[in-house]
């Protein structure tokens, strides 16, 4: 594994640790599952596939499987256009969208796949976040983005 890859999946994992700790084994549904339904443990765990992915393409790419690696790339891409849209107006109320992504999140697990009631966000709603928040960084929102707040709503 390439030095940089491996210090952001170690950094995220020790992130994920503090933060959401480890899923509880749910012994009726033979699963494991993060107590905390929350906007929080969707992001961490979103950042955690994000550097998982890293390291797959740093392996792939290693090996010469370059469309594998394109995959991977969009899986990517896809996580860090999650956090984005996530992350918002956070900490400020999450939108009606943010909650829609969150409850379909929990529900599409292994064993309730199929029961799933609520309807995927679509990804044009989460792109669309992206734009926002990097509009606002470039007109001069990129000072409230260093002091921490997202997309300073």
């Amino acid at each position: 594994m390439v030095a940089g890859v491996s210090q952001v999946h170690e950094l995220i994992e020790q992130l994920r640790k503090a933060a959401i700790g480890k899923p509880q084994h749910n012994e009726k549904k033979q699963v494991f599952e993060y107590q905390n339904q929350t906007i929080e443990t969707v992001v961490i765990l979103k950042l955690v596939r994000a550097a998982q992915s890293l390291t797959a393409v740093a392996t792939l790419a290693e090996f010469g499987l370059f469309i594998d690696f394109g995959a991977i790339i969009r899986s990517f891409n896809d996580c860090i256009e999650d956090v984005y849209f996530l992350l918002e107006t956070y900490p400020k109320q999450p939108s009606t969208h943010v909650e829609q992504y969150i409850k379909a999140f929990f529900e599409h697990t292994i064993d309730g796949i199929d029961e799933a009631e609520t309807v995927a966000v679509k990804r044009a709603k989460i792109q669309s976040a992206v734009v926002r928040v990097l509009n606002s960084a470039a007109r001069g929102g990129l000072a409230c983005l260093r002091g921490g707040q997202v997309g300073c709503g």
